[in-house]
C-alpha cells in the first residue's frame, strides 16, 4: 500500500488532463495499489500502480496569484509586496486605530488601548507609527497594565482635523524599550495652560504664590510676565498671582501651594462637562473656569439645583457658592455640555479639591479618616482593598453621599481600587491633623514617575499591581504590598521639594506638605494633555504578521480519471505549504471532504478527483517570518502512468495481517474506458483452507458485495453495471481468528464468464 506521509517536502507538479490510450481490445482499466509483475495478456487488461508515471513542471505564471509570485518555476510568497505596509518585520503583531479629531493640534498625546492578549509583551517592544509604515512617534507604554489591554500613549506630530490612522506594533521579544513617559507629554511647538482658580490667590507674598516643579528638561514655564526654563526636578515659584492667572509650560509640571486654601494649578487636560465632589464641610463653594466657550454651570445636591452661574472665556475664574442641605455631595454640570475646569473649597478655607474627570476607569486612592463616594445617578460600585477585603455591590443613591468609613490616619490607611457603573467619584478627607481632602484618580491619570513641588512629611501610594516596586529619591526600591491592590506608605520624615518617586508600573500618589500640612494629589505627566473638543478612536483587530498567500490554478478539463495528487514544498521553520482540490471548478476541500481542512505537503489525495469534468488546485503558503518563504516547485497528479499487463500465472502479492477486528485495504480501482456499459462480476479464488478464513470482500459501486468463503462474489443481481468513466473500488476486509496463511486471487469476470483480469493476489497471514 502507499503510505501517506505528513512530512513537508518541496515540489509542485502541473495539474494535467489524464488521457488514457487503450489497446483496441481493452475493456476495462484497473489501477492497482500493489506492485505487480507483468507479462502479456490476451485480454489487453491494463493495471496501473500509484505513484508511477510522468511528472510535468508546473507553470505558475498561469492561474491567479494572491500575495504569491512565480520565481524561476517555483511558487513563493511575495514578501516584498505583502509586507510593503508592515513598518518593521521584526514586530510580529500590530493593532491599527482610526483617530478622528474635531480640531487640528500641532502636538497631541493619543491614548491607545491595545489588545496584548496572547503575547508576552511587557511594553518594552511597543512602537507607534503614523499610518501603517510612517514616522515613528514618541510613545509611552504601560505594558500589560491593568490587564491584557495595554495603555499606550503616543504623541501625534501633528494631529490633523478629521480622521488619521496610527498603528501600534508589538510582540518583538528582543526589542529594547523606547517608552518615554515624560517626552510623550513634552511639546516643542505648543504649550499647556494651567489655571489658578481660587480667590485665595490674592494679595502679596505667600498668598499669591504657586510653586512649579518640572518633569522634563528645557521646560519653558511662564505666567505671562516672568519666563523660566527648568530641567527635570528643578522648581520655580511664581508670585503676584490671582484667581485669573494662567501659567503655561512646554513640558509636564506638577504644582502646589503649601496652604490648605489653595489647590494645585489645574491643567487644561482635566476639563470635563460634569464633576462629582464627594466632600462636605461648611458651605460649599466652587471656582469655575470655561476657557472654550460660554455656558451655565449648575450645582446640584440631593437632586436639587442649589446654585448656578454663567461663565465664559472672558470671565476668568468665577465663584459659585452653593448653600444646600448638609452632609450632601455636590455635583457640577454644564447645561450645554461644554467642558470646564473647577475646584471645590469650603467657605472656611479648607478642603481644596480639584475636579477630576471620571473617564469610566477604575479609581485608585488611599483612605484617611473618611472615604466618601458621590454619584450623579444611582450607581453600584465594587471595590477591593489592600488588606484583601472586597465588596462587589456597594450602592450609591442619586446625589447621596456614601461613606465607606475611614481606616487610617496620616496617610497610613488602606489603598482602594473602586469601580462604578455610572459617573461617580471618591475622595479621602481629614487625615487627623487638618481638614484637607484629596481625590481618588482614574487609571488613565496614573503615572510611573512623580515629583513634588514642595517639601513633604510623607507619601502614601496605591498600586494597581500589588508588588509594584517603588523608589523614593533614588533609594532602594520596595514593593507595594497588598492583595488585589497594593499600598506603600513612606512614614513621617522630611522630603525636600523636587523629590522623585519612581515605580515600575503606574501608581497613585498623594503627599502631605511639611508647612501647612495640606494633603495634595500629585498628577504627574499624563495630566498635561492639550485640550481638544473631541478625539475618538476606532480600533481595528490585532493583525498577526503571519503572511499567507495563495495560488489558484486555472480550471482544467479532464477525462474524469485521476490518480493520486500531492505537492512537494520546501518549508523552513515558521512556514507551511498546504493545498486543497476542487472537482467542480469552484469550491475547495481537503482530506475530510470539507473546506475546513487542507492536504499537507507530502500528503496524497485518494482519488478525490474521479468522475469530474474539471480539476482545480488551491495552494496556500504561510510564514511567520517576513524574510522566509516556503517554496513549492512541483505538483504531482498520477497521470500517464506506467502500463503493466499481468499474466494469469504471475501474481502480485501483498501481506496483510489478520486482526480479529478486521481491516479494510483498497485493492482495485476499475474503470470502463470505452463508451457504453459493461457488466461483470468479481471472482474470489483462493487456495487450501481459504473457506475458513472468513474473509470479506466489499465494493462501493453500485451496491455492496460480500463473500465469506471461497467462491464468486456477486451483488444481488449477480452482475453489476459499470458506467463510462465511473470508478469501481474493491475493498478487502479480512476478519479472522488465528488461522493459517492463505493466498487468494481477485478477478474481474465479464458477463460471458470470460476472464478479463488477473494478477492481483493477496496473502493473508493467519
Amino acid at each position: 500500500m502507499i503510505r501517506r506521509s505528513r512530512k513537508y517536502s518541496a515540489v509542485l507538479l502541473l495539474i494535467a488532463m489524464i488521457a488514457w490510450a487503450l489497446p483496441a481490445s481493452a475493456s476495462v482499466e484497473i489501477e492497482n495499489q500493489m506492485a505487480a509483475s507483468s507479462s502479456p495478456s490476451l485480454d489487453g487488461l491494463q493495471i496501473y500502480r500509484y505513484g508511477s508515471g510522468t511528472d510535468k513542471v508546473a507553470d505558475f505564471t498561469t492561474g491567479t496569484h494572491d500575495s504569491t509570485v512565480e520565481t524561476t518555476g517555483a511558487l513563493e510568497l511575495d514578501l516584498a509586496g505583502s509586507f510593503a505596509d508592515w513598518w518593521d518585520a521584526a514586530f510580529a503583531k500590530r493593532q491599527c486605530f482610526d483617530v478622528t479629531s474635531a480640531d487640528a493640534e500641532s502636538e497631541y498625546p493619543l491614548r491607545f488601548e491595545v489588545d496584548t492578549s496572547g503575547t508576552s509583551s511587557t511594553g518594552a517592544d511597543i512602537r507607534v507609527v503614523e499610518g501603517t509604515t510612517g514616522t515613528l512617534l514618541t510613545s509611552y507604554s504601560e505594558g500589560v497594565f491593568p490587564s491584557t489591554t495595554a495603555a499606550v500613549w503616543a504623541q501625534a506630530e501633528p494631529l490633523p482635523a478629521g480622521t488619521s490612522t496610527y498603528c501600534v506594533y508589538f510582540d518583538n521579544p528582543t526589542a529594547p524599550s523606547v517608552s518615554d513617559e515624560i517626552g510623550t507629554f513634552t511639546y516643542t511647538t505648543r504649550s499647556i495652560e494651567h489655571y489658578t482658580l481660587s480667590s485665595f490667590f490674592a494679595g502679596a507674598g505667600a498668598d499669591s504664590e504657586a510653586t512649579i516643579v518640572s518633569y522634563s528638561n528645557g521646560n519653558v514655564v511662564s505666567d505671562g510676565t516672568t519666563t523660566v526654563t527648568l530641567n527635570a526636578g528643578q522648581s520655580a515659584t511664581f508670585s503676584g498671582l490671582n484667581q485669573h492667572s494662567i501659567i503655561t509650560s512646554t513640558g509636564p509640571i506638577d504644582t502646589g501651594s503649601d496652604r490648605n486654601d489653595k489647590e494645585a494649578l489645574v491643567p487644561e487636560g482635566l476639563a470635563d462637562s460634569q464633576f462629582a465632589f464627594p466632600t462636605r464641610r461648611y458651605v460649599e463653594q466652587f471656582f469655575i473656569r470655561s476657557p472654550h466657550g460660554n455656558t451655565t454651570v449648575e450645582a446640584v445636591s440631593n437632586g436639587v439645583v442649589i446654585g448656578s452661574v454663567n461663565v465664559g472665556p472672558a470671565s476668568g475664574s468665577v465663584q459659585l457658592v452653593a448653600a444646600g442641605p448638609g452632609n450632601q455631595p455636590v455635583q457640577l454640570r454644564t447645561t450645554n455640555g461644554l467642558d470646564i475646569v473647577a475646584i471645590h473649597i469650603a467657605t472656611n478655607g479648607e478642603d481644596s479639591m480639584i475636579g477630576v474627570p471620571w473617564f469610566g476607569d477604575t479609581l485608585y486612592g488611599v483612605a484617611s479618616n473618611n472615604l466618601n463616594l458621590g454619584a450623579f445617578s444611582p450607581s453600584t460600585v465594587s471595590w477591593v482593598r489592600s488588606d484583601g477585603a472586597s465588596n462587589g455591590a456597594q450602592a450609591i443613591a442619586t446625589n447621596a453621599l456614601t461613606a465607606l468609613g475611614g481606616n487610617g490616619a496620616f496617610g497610613n490607611g488602606r489603598a482602594y481600587a473602586i469601580d462604578g457603573t455610572t459617573y461617580f467619584h471618591a475622595a479621602q478627607q481629614a487625615d487627623n491633623d487638618g481638614t484637607e481632602v484629596t481625590s481618588f484618580l482614574p487609571t488613565r491619570l496614573l503615572n510611573r514617575t512623580y515629583r513634588t513641588p514642595h517639601s513633604s512629611r510623607y507619601f502614601t501610594i496605591a498600586c494597581p499591581q500589588p508588588g509594584t516596586l517603588v523608589s523614593i529619591n533614588g533609594a532602594a526600591a520596595v514593593p507595594c504590598n497588598g492583595t488585589g491592590v497594593g499600598h506603600l506608605y513612606s512614614g513621617f520624615g522630611f522630603h525636600p521639594a523636587g523629590t522623585l518617586i519612581e515605580a515600575d508600573a503606574p501608581i497613585f500618589v498623594y503627599h502631605e506638605g511639611s508647612g501647612f500640612r495640606n494633603e495634595n494629589n500629585l498628577f504627574g505627566a499624563k495630566s498635561n494633555i492639550p485640550y481638544t473638543t473631541s478625539v475618538t478612536y476606532m480600533p481595528a483587530s490585532v493583525e498577526n504578521q503571519l503572511l499567507c498567500g495563495s495560488w489558484e490554478s486555472a480550471v482544467l478539463p479532464t477525462t474524469g480519471i485521476h490518480g493520486m495528487v500531492s505537492i512537494d514544498a520546501a518549508t523552513p521553520a515558521g512556514t507551511t505549504a498546504t493545498f486543497q482540490i476542487s472537482t467542480d471548478g469552484s469550491s475547495y476541500y481537503g482530506p475530510d471532504g470539507t473546506a475546513t481542512t487542507s492536504f499537507a505537503d507530502g500528503d496524497i489525495t485518494p482519488y478525490v478527483a474521479d468522475n469530474t469534468t474539471a480539476l482545480r488546485l488551491l495552494i496556500e503558503l504561510c510564514t511567520t517570518d517576513a524574510v522566509v518563504t516556503p517554496t513549492v516547485t512541483t505538483f504531482a497528479v498520477a497521470c500517464d502512468l506506467d502500463e503493466l499487463i499481468p499474466d494469469v500465472d504471475n501474481l502480485a502479492t501483498m501481506g496483510l495481517a489478520s486482526p480479529a477486528t478486521g481491516t479494510f485495504e483498497p485493492v482495485l480501482r476499475i474503470y470502463q474506458a470505452q463508451p457504453g456499459t459493461w457488466t461483470s462480476h468479481l471472482e474470489y479464488r483462493g487456495g487450501a483452507g481459504l473457506a475458513n478464513n472468513a474473509a470479506e470482500f466489499t465494493t462501493d459501486h453500485p451496491t455492496p458485495q460480500t463473500k465469506n468463503s471461497a467462491g464468486t462474489v456477486t451483488d444481488p443481481q449477480t452482475t453489476f453495471s459499470h458506467q463510462t468513466t465511473e470508478p469501481y473500488t474493491v475493498f478487502v476486509e479480512h476478519k479472522t481468528l488465528a488461522l493459517s496463511s492463505a493466498t487468494i486471487e481477485l478477478a474481474v469476470v465479464a458477463d460471458d464468464t470470460r476472464r478479463i483480469e488477473s494478477g492481483v493476489s493477496i496473502t493473508f497471514v493467519g
